[in-house]
This record gives structure tokens, sequence and C-alpha cells, in this order.
């Protein structure tokens, strides 16, 4: 074969070698695109599974306190000292660190400080640490103290009320309810918001008080997945429905008229 009809051959190989590397680069970002999208489903997957591990922890709570936890125990300065998380523990099985957790004292105050920072000991024996207890609250796998999970509160929240079940003697203090209006608590995974778990701080769709340091502001695009409690179901929550409450000043996440 002479040099021409080499080159010739050569020439009509080319457009396919060339389509064969395009389609083979497709096939490679297709597989990487499925990949990501499996690694995303499989995060919500488990957030949603916490979600709903809390939401039967806080169904006992209601079983015997005849209501929902509140979002944030108030001080009589109006301070925020407790969450709903750590109130909760009880009904996670963590009664060994409720007990040690002084209600009458700040979550983050010197009383609670080693608690916070995981180094409290007795007889040279390391306590459970809150990365340990408040595992439920933290990203799998991972000893990392923050949490991505917040109670989101109603549009018209928050309310204060007397009250107290944990610090009955305080007569001062005060509570901000999960929602005032209707037994429900709606638990969200807000995406990339990490505060400590032990830290009283939800979330809110709408501009907030400033005077509110326990509340912070989340868009709808950064919430991961939502779970609905009441005394006696959970079910998840489309994003499309807290649209809906939101936008539509509807009472009640289920989009009924509170009694």
């Amino acid at each position: 074969m002479d040099i021409t009809a080499n080159n010739e051959l050569e020439q009509r190989k080319a457009p396919y070698s060339r389509l064969a590397i395009v389609a083979g680069c497709g096939m490679l970002l297709l597989g990487v695109l499925a990949w990501i999208t499996a690694g995303r489903t499989s995060d919500r997957e488990v957030a949603v599974r916490t979600l709903f591990d809390l939401a039967e922890a806080a169904q006992r709570y209601h079983a015997v306190h005849e209501r929902f936890p509140p979002a944030v125990v108030l001080d009589t300065d109006r301070r925020p000292f407790h969450t709903w998380r750590v109130l909760l523990l009880p009904y996670l099985e963590a009664n060994a660190f409720m007990d040690e957790y002084d209600c009458s004292n700040c979550w983050n105050s010197e009383a609670n400080l080693d608690l916070v920072a995981g180094t409290r000991t007795y007889d040279r024996l390391k306590f459970p640490t809150p990365s340990d207890v408040g595992d439920i609250y933290q990203a799998a796998g991972t000893k990392d103290p923050n949490t991505e999970i917040f109670c989101l509160l109603l549009p018209d929240d928050p309310k204060k009320h007397q009250g107290g079940a944990f610090l009955p003697r305080a007569n001062g203090w005060m509570e901000i309810p999960v929602n005032e209006e209707s037994e429900e608590m709606l638990l969200v995974h807000v995406a990339g918001l990490k505060v400590h778990w032990m830290e009283p701080c939800d979330v809110y769709m709408g501009q907030t008080d400033a005077g509110k340091p326990w509340l912070r502001d989340v868009e709808l695009s950064q919430i991961l997945c939502a779970v609905l409690v009441t005394p006696t179901s959970v079910r998840e929550v489309p994003l499309k429905e807290l649209t809906r409450r939101r936008d539509n000043k509807v009472s009640g996440w289920n989009g009924t008229v509170a009694k």
C-alpha cells in the first residue's frame, strides 16, 4: 500500500476514533453523575431515617408529658438555656447524661461546660461525651458534635407561654413551643447549617426578629428533608408543603386550622 492510500485510510478512520473518544467521555461523565446522585440519595435516606427515629422519641415524650418538648427554654432574662434535643435524651435511652446535665443552669454554663466539651470524668474514666450521647443528631460515622437537625417553627412563632416541666421551681422561666396552635412538631435536616447539638437553636422560614438569638433564617433550598410528628403519626413532608405553609399562612403543617 502506497503512502497516499494509507493516508486516505487513516483519514477515514479519524472521525470514528473521535466519536469513540467522545462516547467514552460521555459514558464516564454519566457514571460520575450517577455516582454523585446515588450518594446524595443515600445521604437523604439516612437523614429521613434519623428524623423518623427522633420523631418516635418525641412521641414517647408526648405520651408522658401530654405535649411535645419546647423548642427552647428561656431563663428570666430571656436567654436561651436548653434545647429540645437535650430534653429528648431520656426518650433516646440517654438517662445517664440527663442525670449529669444541670437543668437549672445554661447549657454552656460552667456547670455543664465539661459535658459540652466531653471532658467530664469519674475515677479517671471518661464520662460519655456529647459526641457519644448525641450521635443521633450528628453526621453518620463522625464524632463531630455539630448537628444539622432542627425544629422548624411556624411563621407566626415563636410565642412565649408560662411553663417548664423541667424547671417547676423557676416561675419566671419561659418556653418557646414547637407549635402552640396544634399538636405538631416539624423536624428538618438543614444542609450546611451546623450548631452544637446541645445549643438552643432552631430554624424559621422568614425574617426573624434580631432579639431572638435562638432562631436562624433558612431558605427552602437548604432543607434536605422534613418529617411531621403528631402524637399518633409520623410522615415525611414534601418540600412543596412547606412552601404552601409559608406562602398561604395555613395554620398547622397538615394544612388544617387548629381549634
